[in-house]
């Protein structure tokens, strides 16, 4: 096979298919590149079969009606590598989950390659088989890319993933080192907490060094897990012990071993016979979750006891599915959980346990309570939207944009007026053409008016404006915290409890609430730039501070690009991304606010401008 030939290791394949064909596009749309007119000539389809890179034109002429086209797109090095395998795209979005958990070379970089749901990918790079190194690859070529709001999304999550991967290292590592200091004091503990992480493959690694350990080592963690004080017993020990008891369920010795090898009669005193250690210790352990169980009922608004309940109500355990119901019942539980004060994290991980009950009616209620989460936070981010307009309606109010606007469409009727009629010049008889001649210069004379009295608006610096800009520089500030409180009041939380798809999503409602006014963002940002050449030119009459605020302000779009990592040469004003450049230009008013309070320090209370210069300006 081309790829046992070339490669020797999965590192290898990966490393390399990355590099080439990560998400590479034709510099034009795929019906633009293979062009119709030049495409008929079946030739010219097999040159570009054989020569292409592009993975998606390869795709296309890899089913060609031509033969010896197909032949030459499937013998194409991209096709060889990858595209033959790339069936696993067009199946449903269960299966594709499903694909992405798998630990298969090609389903994996299928689906970092060319997969845009986030939940798919998601699972995909958290696959154990992916390394740090292959994920520091993915979030590099990510980077370098950045091609629009779907490479910033995947890259907040591979970046998010990436943080979990090296902390995971972290633990495992430290959790190791305590395997080999065993004999040392206090390390008991650091196993019994690592056994109950809340990342699964923490776990796993710490159930698997146990499992190679002898059995005198797994009695001493075992009963260290049983000697806990009341204190100690909650999740991360109940979860412990669980892992636990897969160990002892796992192990062939402890179930052949004799409890009179133990040594066990000064440790705890036997209620019964046992036939093996393993049975010995199962007891015990269990007896241990019933205690931890009982003490949910002391304290049920502790958010990690309702984890413990739901770990309860899905055990196979009998008694503990008793316990749990006793002490909150499956439906008190959901209806607390779907309560919005409960944190994302909490809802999350209790839904995710309650998933996996075996009783419908459960599965159903976990469904209805996802949806229903659903809905709330799409009510929750049009209001943030609504919230954004709000402010933004009060902000242009206050600057006199009402009054500019009246001015502007007077003079847009003026010129109307005045071009349809010069449709009608050869009509007009010679006195007519002396009438109008008068006509037109009163007109003039009205949008010269018009104009300055805009001008006085935008070169205004009296101390009701100054007022104002304090004003709007505060309520700036309370947009720019919408785009993080109006998210994450869906639910309670830090910032890492919400996913990056939901980060994502709502930055990008927040921009896209704030693109619609960028014309007027950008207008706002002249405006105040215009009163700061005012203020400077009665205070100081400092050129070199004009110079300074011009770069300034090219340093503050050029930190802003690499902030989003954005890779375009346009500048910002002619970028057709409205969300970020409103984005970026209601970062620059504020910096001119900033300037006009902290830098400028007017004295005086106005300043009338006077003559030609305003309204060559405002033109």
């Amino acid at each position: 096979m081309f790829f046992s030939e070339r490669f020797k290791e999965f590192m290898d394949y990966y490393t390399y298919v990355m590099k080439n064909y990560f998400r590479k596009m034709p510099p034009v749309s795929t019906p633009e590149y293979l062009d119709q007119d030049l495409m008929d000539d079946a030739d010219v389809r097999k040159q570009v079969a054989q020569h292409c890179h592009f993975p998606s034109i390869i795709n296309v002429l890899a089913n060609d009606p031509d033969e010896e086209v197909r032949t030459a797109a499937r013998r194409n090095e991209y096709w060889q590598l990858l595209g033959q395998y790339q069936d696993v795209l067009g199946f449903e979005k269960r299966e594709r989950m499903e694909f992405a958990k798998i630990e298969g070379e090609h389903n994996l970089v299928l689906l970092l390659m060319f997969e845009d749901d986030l939940e798919v990918i998601k699972e995909a790079l958290s696959n154990s088989s992916l390394t740090v190194k292959m994920l520091a690859l993915y979030f590099q070529l990510l980077s370098r890319r950045g091609q629009g709001k779907k490479d910033q999304q995947l890259y907040e999550l591979a970046r998010t993933i990436l943080q979990e991967r090296k902390s995971q290292i972290i633990k495992i590592s430290q959790m190791h080192r305590a395997i080999r200091e065993i004999s040392v004091k206090d390390t008991f503990a650091t196993i019994i907490r690592y056994l109950g992480d809340d990342n699964p493959m923490v776990r796993k690694a710490t159930r698997n060094a146990l499992n190679a350990l002898k059995t005198e080592i797994i009695n001493d963690i075992i009963f260290a897990c049983l000697s806990l004080s009341k204190e100690q017993l909650n999740k991360n020990s109940f979860v412990a012990i669980n892992e636990l008891i897969k160990i002892c369920t796992g192990r062939e010795d402890l179930r052949k071993l004799s409890v009179d090898k133990l040594s066990v009669s000064k440790k705890a005193k036997l209620s019964k016979t046992y036939s093996s250690a393993a049975e010995l210790f199962m007891d015990l352990l269990n007896k241990q979750r019933y205690k931890i169980a009982s003490l949910v009922s002391e304290d049920t608004t502790n958010l990690e006891n309702l984890v413990i309940n739901a770990l309860c109500h899905t055990d196979q355990d009998r008694h503990l599915k008793e316990l749990a119901d006793r002490n909150m019942s499956m439906e008190d539980l959901m209806q607390l959980v779907n309560e919005p004060s409960v944190p994302r994290r909490y809802f999350k991980e209790i839904l995710s346990i309650l998933g996996k009950h075996p009783d419908k009616n459960v599965a159903e209620m976990v469904r209805n309570s996802y949806m229903n989460e659903t809905k709330r936070m799409k009510k929750k981010l049009q209001e943030l939207e609504m919230s954004v307009e709000a402010y933004f309606d009060i902000i242009f109010q206050s600057v006199g944009y009402n009054k500019i606007n009246e001015y502007k469409a007077a003079i847009n009727a003026i010129n109307s007026a005045e071009r349809q009629i010069k449709k009608f010049d050869s009509l007009w008889k010679t006195d007519s053409v002396s009438h109008m001649q008068m006509e037109s210069n009163n007109m003039q004379d009205i949008k010269s008016n018009l104009k300055k009295q805009a001008a006085q608006i935008y070169y205004d610096t009296s101390p009701k404006i100054m007022q104002e800009l304090e004003y709007i520089d505060s309520s700036i500030e309370e947009i720019f915290q919408l785009r993080e409180i109006g998210l994450l009041s869906i639910r309670p939380g830090t910032p890492e409890d919400v996913e990056s798809e939901l980060r994502a999503k709502g930055r990008t409602i927040w921009q896209s609430a704030i693109s619609s006014y960028l014309g007027r963002i950008k207008d706002l940002s002249e405006m105040l730039q215009k009163k700061i050449e005012c203020l400077n030119r009665k205070e100081y009459n400092d050129e070199i501070l004009m110079s300074d605020l011009d770069l300034a302000l090219k340093e503050l779009e050029g930190s802003y690009k690499k902030t989003i990592n954005c890779h375009l040469k346009i500048p910002c004003k002619q970028c057709s991304k409205r969300g970020c450049a409103s984005e970026r230009f209601l970062r620059e008013v504020r910096f001119l606010i900033d300037v006009i309070f902290d830098d400028i320090s007017p004295q005086s209370t106005s300043y009338e401008v006077q003559g030609e210069f305003a309204t060559t300006r405002l033109e």
